[in-house]
């Protein structure tokens, strides 16, 4: 096996074809500077889907010797919207050795895009009774626990007559999540 780093000790014997005299042993060394590794993390996209998701794409390593392999960790890893980042190592495998290596790393991501949510005015019907009456929504397109509260701009009256609904700025848990359209 061959390593990276400094040996000593190598002798070597010279004489002089033609004369007899004693050999000179000289001493040296031999230095083997580490190989240049690149490992280039890959990028990928998704859209939100209210679980945690890791990078998809597997990083790249440049500039493996001989039989060297190395196991890839720390891929980029979110739940909610928006880009996280790798932070990739290294893990020899076998006899493989990090100190073999001038190792520089890029990492990757993966962004979470939000995922489509559409709340609906309900279309109602009530009889005329004195009391102020508010429309209702219904959604579609909500994931895990995330939940919406309410909704501006729902249709309201107290007399007989049609009411338009005007739905915007839902409130709730996870909704930064989405794309929402009314």
């Amino acid at each position: 096996m061959v390593f990276a780093g400094s040996r000593s000790g190598i002798r070597a014997a010279f004489t002089d074809g033609n004369l007899t005299q004693a050999p000179q042993v000289i001493s040296g060394s031999v230095t083997i500077a580490p190989a240049l590794l690149t490992v280039t993390g890959g990028t990928s996209t998704t859209t939100y889907n209210g679980v945690a998701q890791s990078n998809s794409s597997a990083a790249t390593i440049s500039g493996l010797k001989n039989n060297d392999s190395f196991t890839v960790t720390g891929y980029a890893r979110g739940t909610n919207v928006g880009t996280y980042n790798d932070t990739l190592n290294l893990t020899p495998q076998g006899s493989t050795q990090l100190t073999d290596y001038s190792i520089s790393y890029t990492n990757g991501s993966v962004t979470i895009t939000p995922a489509p949510l559409t709340i609906t005015g309900n279309t109602t019907s009530r009889t005329y009774n004195g009391v102020a009456q508010s429309n209702t929504y219904s959604s579609s397109g909500l994931l895990g626990t995330d939940r919406i509260s309410g909704v501006s701009g729902l249709a309201s009256g107290v007399h007989a007559g049609s009411y338009t609904d005007s739905l915007s700025n839902a409130t709730g848990s996870g909704l930064s999540n989405y794309s929402i359209t009314y």
